[in-house]
């Protein structure tokens, strides 16, 4: 079974996120805010990200993009793209 880990998340506009980039630590990672502040959109665009692979492990299923994902900018008008990217290890055992 390969296991991956996740060095780095580019997030852009989707939800309350206009541009996020974090690089991750090698051990561990710990994501603290305020209720409200996105760890939830965090997690979500890391499952977005993974997408397909994620379905193939039993008893989990991925979720997709929806509209409602889209940026609303300061014009009150959805932002015309998202782009989440990930940037993983592969192989690691």
């Amino acid at each position: 079974m390969q296991i991956y880990k996740i060095k780095k998340l580019k997030v852009t506009h989707f939800r309350l996120i206009d541009k996020l980039n974090i690089t991750f630590n090698k051990d561990i990672n710990v994501i603290i805010a305020d209720n409200g502040a996105g760890k939830t959109t965090i997690l979500d665009a890391i499952a977005i990200g993974f997408g397909a692979m994620l379905t193939k492990f039993p008893n989990v299923s991925g979720i997709t993009f929806k509209k409602s994902d889209l940026r609303i900018n300061s014009e009150n008008k959805l932002e015309p793209f998202m782009r989440i990217e990930i940037e993983s290890t592969e192989n690691v055992l």
